[in-house]
């Protein structure tokens, strides 16, 4: 079966334990055979000006996309954003127009997707 777990934070970015759940879970079904692809989240510069990028992690294909946001989670223990800002990138989050045409999951063609909830 072909399996898409979507979690906002992947290896070897973590925050914490839904990250650790995620990559658990994933190497797990990898394990009993499931084509398993992740669809995460990086830094806008890491993708250096296209829609997306490709990692692999433990044999497992990692789809890293950078919705906009005020900043991305992962950095936020670096840059100290005030809770105003937290409160802004909240918003933002609820409902984010940059993540509607989400090249990735037109390539993977998933039979089931899986959502590591990290709130």
């Amino acid at each position: 079966m072909r399996i898409a777990l979507v979690s906002s934070l992947f290896a070897p970015y973590g925050l914490g334990g839904a990250e650790e759940v995620a990559a658990q879970l994933a190497t797990n079904l990898r394990n009993l055979g499931h084509a398993v692809d992740v669809i995460s989240t990086c830094r806008r510069d890491d993708l250096n000006g296209k829609p997306y990028r490709i990692d692999v992690w433990n044999d497992i294909r990692v789809w890293r996309i950078a919705p906009w946001n005020l900043y991305w989670r992962f950095d936020r223990e670096t840059q100290h954003p005030s809770p105003l800002a937290r409160a802004a990138w909240h918003l933002v989050d609820l409902w984010n127009p940059s993540t509607i045409d989400f090249s990735p999951l037109r390539y993977t063609s998933p039979d089931e997707y899986i959502r590591a909830a990290s709130r």
